[in-house]
Order: structure tokens, then sequence, then C-alpha cells
């Protein structure tokens, strides 16, 4: 007879979360609006598993970068995020960049809704 493995710990499962948050990337065959779903439900997981946290939007936006840079179709876009300053009142830096990259992909692969 077998033993039963053991449950995982809340930190595995957090560290666990964690990683697969820090490797979800956007490749080139993906779509834009999927790779932002699958992007955020990450995260989102990520903060569950981990007790929500508060995590500094700044390591948000970094990692979100880093996941765009995989597509170096993007990098054009990234540059000229990163040169953006005007914000507008209610607007978080993640909001401004999601709604931003999702708008840049999709002229980019001439979706005409855009």
């Amino acid at each position: 007879m077998e033993p039963y493995p053991e449950p995982a710990s809340p930190d595995h499962i957090g560290y666990r979360e964690y990683m697969e948050w820090s490797n979800v990337v956007y490749h080139i065959s993906d779509s834009p609006y999927i790779f932002l779903r699958r992007w955020c439900r990450a995260l989102t997981a990520m903060r569950v598993a981990l007790g929500f946290p508060h995590l500094p939007a700044v390591l948000i936006f970094t990692q979100f970068i880093a996941a765009v840079t995989a597509n170096p179709e993007t990098h054009q876009w990234i540059e000229s995020i990163l040169r953006t300053i005007n914000n507008a009142v209610e607007e978080t830096v993640m909001d401004r960049t999601y709604r931003s990259f999702l708008l840049f992909e999709f002229r980019r692969l001439g979706c005409p809704q855009w």
C-alpha cells in the first residue's frame, strides 16, 4: 500500500501560484485578450493563495512588462508605455497598461473593432 502524499503547505501553494503567475508570457501566437485574461487570473490565484498580500503596483507593472516582452512584436508598445506620463484622475497604472496593450495589439493584428 502506497502512502498518501502529504497535502501541500500554504507556503508551497503560494510559491507554486507565484511561479505560475511569473511564467505566464505573451507568445506571438497568443490572442492578446486571452493572454491578458490568463495573466490576470494567475495574479488573482497567487494573491488568494498568499492571503491577499499588498503587492506594490510597480511589482505588478514590472511583471506584466516582463510577460509581454516575450513577444518581440510588443517592444514598440513597451517603449511607448514607458514614455507615457499622462494619467487620468481615476485610472491606475495597470488600467492604462492593460488598455494600451490591447489597443496596440488589436491594431497591429488588424482587428477592425479597434
